[in-house]
């Protein structure tokens, strides 16, 4: 199969491989012109056209003699003040070095011109100062003011600049970036156990303990079903209500804790055995028997206190035990197990809002007018 086409005739061979045709090789002139500098061919490669245009602009409005004013700003590793040898004295433009000035060398060397290499005034960049003549300041202002020929420095292309001053082509492309310290690793703590809930709620958590077992005490206080006969020693019967506001305290926080309400096996603990005279004389009673342990193990497992309370106060803090623990226990092994990164600032939109890391730009520069004007911050 054979055809012509853009670049000529198209055609393959035995292998698929294209044959017998002719590419040319153009380049594009300062004029925008395009022009054909060299032809390549399958059987006779690459061939040479000769140039019939110039290459480079002429040096139009170039006045020979004169001495151009450049100017710059110090600023590493772009113009510094070079030092001087022993016995060595630096004058005119051999006081600086840097990537300015040698590409300052570079253009008068190509040119054919003159140059004086001139530091700014004011120290700035340049940004717009209605305070000072031609409304911008630093290296932007001395050439709207004609102060100076030609600027060399790390100066930012921005609009408002470019209202004002031409700029070449640039010689380095940079991006606004915020410099933070790396974050750092942190490790569980003696109180990390503490973390899963804000200070707040652990606040909050102690209040509702006091408050709920003054509730558990008062209202056990004025039900007839929380006072027991006990005989005194001197054969008097006394209605007695163990159930004051410490032992009102001790089961809300049992509840809390997944626990029972006593502190030691009854059977073991000589506190819990009480003397108490009945029909068949003084007897050492135990109110822990098998039916009041069984109640404690379920208490314990269903995370409630084992001791006979009133039931509406007592299901009410069960739930709010049961909601609270659920949330601490979710987020408790996250807390212990994983090395959290501390990380503040992600983002220029976490620098705004935060207050704990100071932070600036450069006085006269094109980041700060870039969040000077920027409606976010």
């Amino acid at each position: 199969v054979q055809m012509e086409g853009l670049t000529g005739n198209i055609g393959f061979d035995d292998l698929g491989r294209r044959e017998n045709y002719t590419l040319s090789i153009m380049e594009m002139t300062v004029d925008s012109d395009v022009v054909k500098i060299a032809e390549w061919s399958d059987y006779s490669g690459l061939i040479t056209v000769p140039a019939k245009y110039t290459r480079v602009h002429t040096l139009e409005g170039v006045e020979a003699g004169r001495t151009y004013i450049v100017l710059t700003i110090l600023e590493e590793p772009y113009t510094m003040y070079r030092k001087a040898e022993p016995g060595e004295i630096l004058v005119g433009n051999n006081r600086f070095e840097g990537y300015c000035k040698d590409l300052a060398d570079l253009i008068a060397n190509k040119t054919g011109i003159k140059y004086e290499l001139r530091l700014v005034k004011d120290g700035k960049y340049g940004v717009e100062n209605p305070d000072v003549p031609g409304g911008f300041d630093g290296v932007i202002g001395e050439l709207v003011r004609k102060e100076a020929d030609i600027g060399i420095a790390g100066v930012t292309i921005t609009s408002s600049r470019e209202r004002v001053v031409d700029f070449t082509t640039p010689f380095m492309e940079l991006r606004i970036s915020i410099m933070i310290k790396n974050p750092v690793k942190q490790k569980p703590g003696f109180f990390s156990f503490l973390s899963p809930l804000a200070e707040e709620v652990w606040a909050a958590v102690g209040i509702v303990i006091v408050f709920v077992s003054l509730i558990l005490y008062l209202v056990h206080r004025w039900s007839p079903m929380g006072n027991k006969k006990k005989v005194s020693p001197n054969g008097n019967v006394e209605m007695i209500n163990e159930f004051d506001f410490w032992n009102s305290f001790w089961f809300t926080l049992s509840s809390l804790l997944k626990a029972g309400s006593v502190v030691l096996p009854s059977r073991f603990s000589p506190s819990e055995w009480q003397t108490s005279e009945t029909l068949h004389g003084t007897r050492l009673t135990n109110d822990f028997n098998v039916i009041n342990s069984l109640w404690f193990t379920l208490g314990a497992f269903m995370q409630q206190g084992c001791d006979i309370s009133p039931r509406i106060v007592g299901a009410v803090w069960w739930f709010f035990t049961l909601i609270l623990i659920s949330s601490y226990t979710a987020n408790l092994a996250a807390f212990l197990t994983v090395e959290r990164m501390v990380t503040p600032i992600n983002s220029a939109d976490d620098l705004a809002k935060q207050t704990e890391v100071e932070y600036g730009t450069l006085q006269a520069g094109s980041t700060r007018d870039f969040f000077k004007a920027s409606q976010q911050f």
